[in-house]
């Protein structure tokens, strides 16, 4: 009896999410807005004012109109400059014509999102790494697949694999010791120019970013985790310009230290779940906030 009123309980909060949804479509109030900047005051995401979206749309307008040539498929969600690619191909063309830092963009970074974050990431790419980014992007009318970043960056091995250097920051020495070696074994012509693990002692920073300079790789990964490897780059970007992305623990992954989330769960986008299952303590508290992100999504504060 018990589960047969929880039952009913859930079809009726998930007919009113509906609701409210076709409501907030065809009736959206600035007041509603007004109303919420409270309640979202108080918490770790301030919600941007219907001013704000109409100066972002204008700024991309004019972006759009003095740089024809740029890439200009992109939004702001909470300010955060997020764009939409409808392939991983497309990704990798602009990446290598821009020479700049890609940022895995998920529904923790656009709410957490700070004054540094935003600038690094605006100056930058970010591409939508979670399904709450891709549905961000999808209500501002952008078509966008979700680009893990523990995928991306073998793809860009794969396709410059004899064409460019690389370098590689993160993890403990095992930990990086074993990825060059198993990258050496996939991918046999790979020409890796330098790597070190990534807990930097004083001094280890300026010793990196000068061998970074002397080396001058195309292509630099940092797992370090965020925003602590964003912050890494942009130091390397003012010595070396090239193509940098942060790897968060997609080393880890490849080396098979953690297991990533079976086909399944990621083909129904639920790896988000599969995760919480497997690491209760770690993941409750982040996906808690992705409750909060899905109901800003509803009622469309973004």
């Amino acid at each position: 009896m018990f589960f047969s009123y929880l039952f009913v309980i859930s079809c009726l909060a998930f007919l009113i999410l509906l609701a409210t949804v076709e409501i907030r479509k065809r009736y959206f109030r600035v007041e509603a807005i007004a109303a919420l900047d409270n309640f979202a005051s108080n918490t770790l995401f301030i919600a941007p004012t219907p001013e704000s979206i109409s100066e972002k749309r204008e700024q991309v307008s004019s972006s759009s109109k003095s740089n024809p040539d740029e890439y200009n498929n992109y939004a702001y969600i909470n300010d955060v400059k997020t764009y939409a690619f409808e392939s991983r191909d497309q990704l990798l063309e602009i990446i290598d014509k821009e020479k700049k830092m890609l940022v895995a963009i998920n529904a923790h970074k656009i709410l957490n999102a700070t004054d540094q974050t935003r600038d690094i990431i605006n100056n930058n790419i970010g591409y939508a790494d979670g399904v709450g980014a891709v549905m961000a992007l999808k209500q501002k009318g952008l078509n966008s697949i979700k680009i893990p970043g523990c995928e991306i960056w073998l793809d860009l091995i794969a396709k410059y694999e004899t064409s460019k250097t690389f370098y590689f920051v993160g993890g403990k020495d095992e930990v990086i010791n074993k990825v060059i070696e198993q990258l050496k074994e996939d991918y046999p012509q790979i020409n890796i120019v330098g790597y070190r693990n990534g807990y930097l002692k004083e001094g280890d920073e300026e010793r990196l970013l000068a061998d970074i300079e002397e080396k001058k790789p195309d292509v630099v990964f940092v797992a370090q985790g965020s925003p602590r490897q964003e912050l890494l780059m942009m130091k390397m970007q003012e010595v070396h310009k090239a193509i940098y992305q942060g790897l968060g623990g997609s080393f880890d992954v490849y080396t098979g230290t953690v297991e990533r989330a079976p086909e399944m769960w990621v083909n129904m986008k639920m790896e988000w779940l599969y995760r919480w299952i497997k690491e209760p303590q770690l993941r409750t508290r982040r996906n808690l906030e992705l409750f909060k992100f899905f109901g800003y999504l509803a009622l469309f504060i973004f």
